[in-house]
C-alpha cells in the first residue's frame, strides 16, 4: 500500500460542553513520557504525611523545573506494556527468564512504540539528610531512599516476576530491585537525589496485572521541624502486560442462558484468563480431525450449572462465574448456529463433551450463536453472541489476508478490495479503515456506516467506545496507525504521536476495558476534556496513518 493517509470525521458538536462535566475514566498509559513522581512537603508533628506518589507528566516536556508537572493518581492510573515491549531472551537474566523465554522490557532509553517510563523527585533541597548504605549525615541537599517492599496480582499468582535495573554506559546492568530472588534489603534504590530525574529498564516475565508497592523515606535534617526522625511512606503502582487475545486450537466455551449472565467466556485451555466474545480471535491448529482440515475444538459440559472463574477477565464484567436459574441446564447439544459469514462452510463434529468446528476454506469467518438450554420440558435460548474464527490465519494478518477473505466470501473480483483509498461499498468508510476497525463489525462489502462508534445517548459520559487491534496497530511508526484527533474549531487538531510526553491525556483517549485485565484486542474510550478545559464545541476524528 503506498503511504496515504485516510480520514474519518466524527462530530460531536455542542454536545461536548455539556458531557464534559462528567466524570473521566481511570487512566492508562500505553506510550508517551511518564514519571514515578515523589513529593515531600514538611509536616510538623505527622512527618510521614508529607509525602505524596503520583504518576506524572510534564505539559512542556521540561523536567528541569517543577512547572507544567501534571500528577495522577497511582490507584487509578495503570501501566501498560505495547506489543514492541515483548523481548524474547538470548541467553539466562538474572533468574528473569531462559533463552528462549518472553520478556516485556519498558526500556531505559525513549524508543518508538514504548512508554518511556522514569522517577522524579520534587523536594526543597536540605529537607532530608543525606544517605549512604543506610548511614546519614546532615546536609544542604540530601536525598530518599526507594524499595520494592511487595508485588502482588494475578500474574504474580502465575509465576510473573517484576525487576527494574540500569543499562550502564560501559556495558553491563546495575539490577535495583528483582522479585525473581525474593524481596530483602538488596531491592533498595539509594541514594535518590533531590530533583532526580532519571530512567531505568522495567522488566515483566508474564501476561496480567502487577501491583507494585514502593516504599519511600528518608531522615529529617536537623532545624527542620521534626528534626532528626525518620520518615517513610508507601505507594502502590500498577503495570499490565496484555494476554495474546487468541485462542488456538481449543478452548473451554462457557455459555450463558440470560442476559444478567453475560453472553459466554472464552478460556483458552492451560491459560488464566478468559474472554468475552468480541475481545479474542479463535486460531485453527493446522491438524487433521475425522479427515478434515482447520478444526476448532470447544469443551462444553452439558451438565454444568455454573462454571469457574479465571483470575484474569478480559471483556467481562464483575468476576462472578456464569451460572444457570435453578432447575436449568444446558442441553443435551447446547450450541446454535444463527449465522456464518466467510468464505467457506461450516461444519460441526461432536465427539463428547468435544465440539469440532471445522471449516471448508481459509479466511476470517465471523460465526453468530447462542446457547441452548431446557427449563424442565420446556427450551430457553441465551443470547446471541459472535465469535470470529481464523481458519489457516494467524492473528497478525495483514490487510491483504483480510482483503482476500472478504473479497471470497462476497465472490468479489479478486484485488477488488486492494486498492489503497478504494471504498468498494460506497459507506464512505475507505477499506483501510473498514480494516483497522474490524472489531466493530464492519464488512468492506457492505454499506455499514452505521456500525462506526459513535456516542451512546445514554451514556451519562458520552463516550465514544471503539477497539484498537493491536495486531493491525502495533502503537508504533513500522505499521498502520489508529490516529485519534480533537479540535475545538475544526482548523487546528491535536493528534497522536507515540513520543508526545502526555499522549495520551492531551488528546483524550483512556481505556474502557469490561474486566480486570488486557489484551492485545482492546476496548478504547475517547476521553473528554476536564471542566477547566472543555471549550463551547468540539470535534473528534479518526486518521489512518500509514506506515513510516
Amino acid at each position: 500500500m503506498n503511504p496515504v493517509k485516510h480520514i474519518l470525521f466524527l462530530s460531536m458538536g455542542a454536545q461536548l460542553s455539556m458531557l464534559a462535566a462528567q466524570a473521566t475514566p481511570s487512566t492508562d498509559l500505553h506510550l508517551g513520557h511518564f514519571e514515578v513522581q515523589i513529593d515531600y512537603e514538611s509536616s510538623p508533628g505527622n512527618p510521614d504525611a508529607g509525602w505524596q506518589f503520583s504518576v506524572s507528566y510534564d505539559v512542556t516536556n521540561d523536567f528541569n523545573t517543577a512547572e507544567g508537572v501534571v500528577r495522577l493518581d497511582p490507584a487509578n492510573t495503570t501501566i501498560v506494556a505495547t506489543p514492541d515491549t515483548e523481548t524474547v531472551l538470548s541467553g539466562p537474566f538474572q533468574g528473569l527468564g531462559d533463552a528462549g523465554d518472553s520478556i516485556w522490557l519498558l526500556p531505559q532509553a525513549n524508543r518508538p512504540g514504548q512508554i518511556f517510563f522514569g522517577w522524579r523527585t520534587i523536594i526543597p533541597a536540605g529537607i532530608f539528610q543525606k544517605s549512604f548504605s543506610g548511614f546519614f549525615t546532615p546536609d544542604g541537599q540530601g536525598n530518599i531512599i526507594v524499595e520494592l517492599i511487595d508485588v502482588s496480582g494475578p500474574a504474580v499468582d502465575a509465576g510473573g516476576k517484576f525487576a527494574m535495573w540500569e543499562s550502564k554506559s560501559l556495558g553491563g546492568v546495575e539490577m535495583h530491585f528483582n522479585t525473581a530472588d525474593g524481596l530483602d534489603a538488596n531491592d533498595r534504590l539509594e541514594p535518590v537525589p533531590i530533583g532526580e530525574h532519571a530512567h531505568y529498564n522495567y522488566g515483566l516475565t508474564q501476561p496480567g496485572n502487577y501491583e507494585v508497592t514502593f516504599r519511600a523515606s528518608g531522615r529529617l535534617n536537623p532545624g527542620q521541624s521534626d528534626g532528626g526522625q525518620d520518615t517513610s511512606s508507601t505507594a502502590t503502582f500498577h503495570f499490565a502486560v496484555p494476554f495474546s487475545s487468541v485462542a488456538k486450537g481449543e478452548a473451554q466455551l462457557r455459555l450463558a442462558l440470560t442476559e444478567a449472565a453475560g453472553t459466554a467466556a472464552i478460556h483458552p485451555t492451560g491459560e488464566s484468563v478468559e474472554y468475552a466474545p468480541g475481545q479474542v480471535v479463535l486460531v485453527t491448529e493446522a491438524q487433521e480431525v475425522v479427515s478434515i482440515l482447520r478444526p476448532y475444538a470447544f469443551g462444553i459440559d452439558p451438565t454444568a450449572t455454573t462454571s469457574t472463574v479465571e483470575s484474569h477477565r478480559i471483556g467481562l464484567p464483575g468476576l462472578d462465574p456464569v451460572a444457570f436459574t435453578s432447575g436449568t441446564t444446558l442441553a443435551t447439544n447446547p450450541l446454535e448456529i444463527l449465522q456464518v459469514i466467510g468464505p467457506g462452510n461450516l461444519e460441526t463434529v461432536m465427539d463428547g463433551n468435544a465440539r469440532y468446528f471445522v471449516f471448508s476454506e481459509s479466511g476470517i469467518y465471523r460465526v453468530k450463536l447462542r446457547a441452548i438450554g431446557m427449563d424442565g420440558t420446556n427450551t430457553v435460548y441465551g443470547p446471541d453472541f459472535e465469535l470470529v474464527f481464523l481458519a489457516g490465519l494467524e492473528a497478525d494478518y495483514g490487510f491483504a489476508d483480510w482483503a482476500d477473505s472478504f473479497e471470497r466470501t462476497h465472490g468479489l473480483t479478486p484485488g477488488s478490495l486492494l486498492d489503497d483509498g478504494s471504498d468498494w461499498d460506497g459507506d464512505s468508510i475507505p477499506d483501510v479503515v473498514e480494516y483497522q476497525l474490524f472489531w466493530e463489525g464492519l464488512d468492506p462489502a457492505v454499506a455499514d456506516a452505521d456500525k462506526l462508534p459513535m456516542p451512546d445517548p445514554s451514556d451519562p459520559n458520552g463516550l465514544i467506545i471503539f477497539h484498537r487491534d493491536t495486531y493491525k496497530d502495533r502503537l508504533n511508526r513500522d505499521n498502520e496507525n489508529i490516529v485519534l484527533e480533537y479540535s475545538a474549531d475544526f482548523s487546528t487538531w491535536s493528534g497522536w504521536s507515540d513520543r508526545a510526553h502526555g499522549w495520551p491525556l492531551e488528546n483524550f483517549e483512556t481505556g474502557a476495558e469490561n474486566g480486570n485485565a488486557y489484551g492485545r484486542i482492546q476496548r478504547r474510550a475517547f476521553r473528554l476534556p476536564e471542566d477547566s478545559t472543555a471549550p463551547a464545541n468540539g470535534f473528534f476524528r479518526w486518521r489512518i496513518d500509514a506506515a513510516n
